[in-house]
């Protein structure tokens, strides 16, 4: 009886949860994903993206996606923000990004401080902050998030990897 309980459970987690390159660390989410690319030049071809800010170290910089939507979805209509590392090594590329959050705008009928940020864990993490809320609504607001991020960061005729 307990294994078939346990099956269940499994199965139940197993059908909500999504692949995304999110991850939680320490009560933080954390987005990550690698690249294969033949381009010499990384960095000046994602910084071509007017959403994409580089910092001087031109290591780090800020993702911002204004009023983004997913083109399958419209789980999203504030401003996203994160800050952002890059890493290039032999043909590679990989980006984690974090501080994620939402900053929305003076407009917004829920909150008139246009200063108001809410972070992406209390929007994605369990009460604890251990691990992400499996439910079908947050797999798809976490889809759309991934979405977005690789749309951005993915430059034409790269692939994704699984080892950086």
């Amino acid at each position: 009886m307990k294994k078939f309980i346990f099956l269940l459970l499994f199965i139940n987690t197993s059908i909500f949860s999504q692949q995304t390159n999110f991850y939680v660390l320490e009560k933080k989410v954390f987005w990550e994903a690698a690249f294969k690319s033949s381009e010499i030049d990384i960095i000046k071809i994602l910084s071509k993206n007017n959403k994409i800010i580089f910092d001087e170290s031109k290591k780090t910089g800020r993702l911002v996606l204004n009023d983004c939507k997913c083109d399958f979805n419209n789980f999203i209509e504030q401003n996203l923000r994160m800050d952002f590392a890059i890493v290039i090594f032999e043909g590679k590329y990989k980006i984690r990004a974090e501080r994620m959050y939402f900053k929305f705008d003076s407009e917004n009928e829920y909150q008139t401080n246009s200063n108001y940020k809410q972070e992406i864990e209390r929007l994605l993490l369990r009460r604890r902050r251990e691990s992400f809320l499996e439910d079908s609504y947050t797999n798809d607001f976490r889809n759309c998030i991934d979405y977005l991020i690789l749309k951005n960061f993915k430059i034409e005729h790269s692939e994704k990897c699984d080892v950086f």
